[in-house]
């Protein structure tokens, strides 16, 4: 004996907005209202949310089937209804509105029907899996791809223009020792500012160098003693740190998982910059401390000074690439510094942040995860 069919019509939020006398009924009998349409949903009937129901509905448009669970089946009666979808077509705009039709059946197949039509929802969302993750993969390789190519051109581009930087400066040197004396003032004072633009461009071109080598790179992780690789940070510093007048001092710090070049790279970026960006009017102080951890597990570090600070508007814009607040001439710098301890701390899988020091100046946050996290 053939079953009759339930038709429904639903918008994009799985409201009914018309619907036959069986789906009336079916309604009727689950929820014990009028079933008046625009007064009852497809989640009254089935147990399955709006959005998980609209998301079924628009992936079965194409041609697949919905397998529906009721809420409150009768005794003897399939636990689930199977449904072929319609797009209602609104010319080439995507469709507002969808027609829910149910398969016909006989009562002696009601087991079997609803088996076979769980198992071809089962092979649906499976294919559906297998594409979502050629489509992911895809895109890892596409985007590997790309950045292989901008890792290479910026280092060609890089590379190339360190030469003739290099040239440049030499000549200017014979220049002015072939000639000492002979240039007049207003020669020499170009000639010493075309050698400080040159020696700018330099460290520009060293810091592109660097940040190139990043892009993309695996690093190979393993545990790091904060400790040592700070004491080294500020050995290496000594000379900046002394004529800057400032004292730079560590508490007790962790053992991290990652690299002791990427790290030290990270640390003396961070420290240099504490000494760089000071008040004039008192002695720089930098404390290296660990902090409490974060949500994830991961140790806190904290690089703490009370020097100039930074806007909360533009706490994310020291960050971008090349983005600089203060002009060269008043404090130097590429604009690359904080761009490579992001990005080290991206490939880390840890993050950065900076705010304000409550004594007055800035603190930025390193979370870098642990060895347990392995």
């Amino acid at each position: 004996m053939a079953l009759p069919k339930h038709a429904i019509l639903v918008d994009r939020s799985a409201r009914v907005c018309a619907s036959n006398a069986m789906a009336a009924r079916l309604a009727r009998g689950v929820t014990g209202c009028s079933a008046v349409p625009d007064q009852w949903g497809l989640s009254d009937v089935f147990d399955i949310s709006p959005e998980a129901a609209i998301k079924e509905i628009i992936v079965a448009a194409s041609g697949g089937i919905l397998l529906f669970p009721l809420r409150d089946p009768a005794p003897g009666s399939p636990s689930r209804m199977r449904f072929r979808v319609s797009p209602v077509r609104n010319g080439g705009a995507a469709p507002r509105h969808f027609v829910l039709v149910s398969e016909r059946g006989d009562a002696l197949g009601k087991t079997f029907r609803d088996l076979n039509a769980e198992l071809e929802h089962v092979d649906a969302e499976a294919r559906r899996e297998r594409a979502y993750r050629r489509s992911l993969q895809r895109a890892n390789e596409a985007l590997n791809a790309s950045n292989a190519e901008l890792k290479s051109f910026a280092y060609a581009v890089s590379h190339d223009l360190k030469s003739p930087v290099q040239t440049v400066a030499m000549l200017l040197s014979e220049m002015s020792e072939c000639n000492e004396g002979d240039l007049g003032d207003d020669v020499t004072e170009l000639v010493d500012m075309s050698r400080e633009t040159l020696s700018r461009m330099s460290v520009l071109i060293e810091d592109l160098l660097r940040y190139t080598q990043l892009i993309g790179t695996y690093i190979r992780k393993a545990p790091c003693d904060l400790n040592a690789i700070v004491d080294e940070v500020i050995a290496d510093l000594r000379a900046e740190v002394k004529g800057a007048g400032a004292t730079v001092r560590r508490g007790d710090l962790p053992v991290v998982l990652g690299d002791a070049v990427m790290l030290r790279v990270l640390f003396q970026n961070l420290v240099s910059n504490a000494v760089k960006f000071r008040c004039p009017d008192r002695p720089p102080e930098i404390m290296v401390e660990s902090g409490a951890r974060d949500p994830d597990g991961r140790a806190r570090i904290e690089v703490r000074d009370n020097g100039i600070g930074i806007a909360p508007e533009y706490r994310d814009r020291i960050f971008e690439l090349f983005n600089r607040l203060h002009r060269h001439e008043d404090i130097p710098g590429s604009g690359l510094g904080l761009t490579m301890c992001r990005r080290i701390v991206h490939n880390l899988k840890g993050g950065l942040e900076v705010g304000e020091n409550p004594g007055g100046g800035s603190v930025f946050t390193v979370s870098l995860r642990m060895p347990e996290h392995e």
